[in-house]
């Protein structure tokens, strides 16, 4: 009974830190993309 507990405990922790991951890009994203618009528009 341990083991599937761990094995989905580690799959959520993977989970989140890909979703960690994603809203860091995400935001980077936003914060590079905004800044180069600007400047190609100005």
């Amino acid at each position: 009974m341990s083991q599937p507990q761990e094995k989905r405990h580690r799959n959520d922790e993977a989970e989140v830190s890909a979703g960690k991951v994603v809203v860091v890009c995400l935001l980077l994203f936003f914060f590079v993309a905004i800044p180069i618009s600007v400047v190609l528009t100005a």
